[in-house]
């Protein structure tokens, strides 16, 4: 079967090896090409300033840092699409929206300001994470400094598998109550207890 597009935005090494094998008369995004990541003109203006920069990791840092624009806006250039600042849109079913409900009622969640904090921050980018410590104190002041103003606030503590053995340091050393949301749930039933967070 021959695709007319073939749209890749993620410079994995396996979507990149399944964009340049699928039969298709145009590409945008990133693919392989002779055992190499590339990546198309019209997708420069994002990977230029990613690790498979074409003008190496010094100045994709570079023009990351000068760059103004969010991902959605870069996203929305790439594909030639109006950017109007659309909010992206995920539609719980009945069950995961019944998790969500039996969640709340467990943990006495109603009428609060909810407040999750989500300790990952993915395999590769190790120095957008707080430590150990920085996390159970950023809890404790963003318990202290809003229960002053709002008496009933819920705070959650999220975090995937890889995170189990940090977020229970993290319980052990907080001095406030936090809820904890579980490392093994599914990726519907965790985003089912997003949508509890007013704030994430």
């Amino acid at each position: 079967k021959e695709y007319d597009l073939i749209i890749n935005l993620d410079d994995d090494n396996d979507a990149c090896k399944v964009a340049a094998e699928t039969n298709h008369k145009k590409i945008v995004g990133a693919y392989s090409k002779n055992e190499k990541i590339v990546y198309t003109e019209d997708s420069s203006i994002w990977f230029d300033m990613g690790l498979i920069s074409k003008f190496g990791k010094k100045k994709a840092d570079k023009l990351k840092a000068k760059n103004m624009k969010t991902y959605q806006e870069i996203m929305y250039e790439i594909l030639d699409l109006d950017y109007k600042k659309q909010e992206p849109i995920l539609i719980l079913n009945n069950d995961e929206l019944e998790f969500e409900k039996e969640f709340a009622n467990k943990n006495n969640i109603s009428h609060s300001l909810v407040i999750g904090i989500n300790t990952a921050a993915g395999g590769r980018w190790h120095d957008k994470k707080l430590s150990v410590e920085e996390t159970a104190a950023l809890i404790d002041k963003l318990n202290n400094e809003i229960k002053i103003n709002n008496k009933n606030i819920k705070l959650l503590l999220f975090g995937g598998l890889e995170e189990k053995e940090r977020n229970n340091k993290i319980k052990k050393l907080v001095k406030t109550n936090i809820i904890d949301a579980g490392c093994d749930n599914s990726l519907m039933e965790f985003a089912s207890l997003v949508n509890l967070c007013n704030i994430l």
